[in-house]
């Protein structure tokens, strides 16, 4: 099973949250940085983090980790319930993925690859939440809308996102994503 990389840079335009540090990465608990397997039909959800819990910079760059992961895993088993719930209802680019997930599975599709992970983000203030502005890599893949199609292969890319979170005063919820850099 792959492992992907994750966040290796945060860089802080301006202090946005209490307790910010220079670096904040999420780390496991013995203090290295973080991996998570590739998601498969036969996994469970990625589990939350506690670090991705924390109103500081840390805590959304575990957040936004933790966001992607189970991202892959929606895209590869079509569960999309644990993704609905890191997402605010308003949040239309995390339910354009939640709907494109949920008509390729129940049509009998799949996904294979195009795991995604930040290379590097930027995090800035923006109103009452966090717009964090990063290189997202998405692994090289195949996919298929239902089983009488072809598969279509993509290739690995890197994207700019902007991903708007906001805390609610007890977790992290994904407000918005878009693509480019938005803030």
């Amino acid at each position: 099973m792959r492992t992907r990389t994750v966040i290796s840079t945060i860089t802080l335009a301006a202090a946005v949250l209490a307790g910010c540090s220079d670096e904040p990465v999420p780390k496991k608990p013995d203090g290295t940085a973080s991996t998570s397997p590739t998601p498969t039909s036969t996994e469970s959800p990625p589990p939350l983090p506690e670090q991705a819990t924390e109103n500081s910079a840390e805590g959304a760059a575990a957040f936004l980790d933790h966001y992607l992961d189970v991202m892959n895993y929606a895209s590869h088993t079509g569960d999309v319930a644990p993704l609905q719930a890191l997402s605010l209802d308003t949040c239309s680019g995390c339910q354009t993925y939640v709907e494109i997930y949920t008509t390729r599975h129940n049509a009998g599709g799949w996904m294979t690859g195009g795991e995604r992970s930040v290379s590097k983000a930027e995090l800035k203030p923006y109103g009452k939440d966090v717009a964090i502005v990063a290189k997202v890599e998405i692994s090289e893949g195949e996919y298929a809308d239902a089983p009488s199609t072809d598969a279509t292969p993509f290739t690995a890319v890197q994207e700019d996102v902007t991903f708007v979170a906001g805390y609610d005063g007890t977790r992290w919820q994904m407000v918005q994503h878009v693509a480019g850099r938005q803030a």
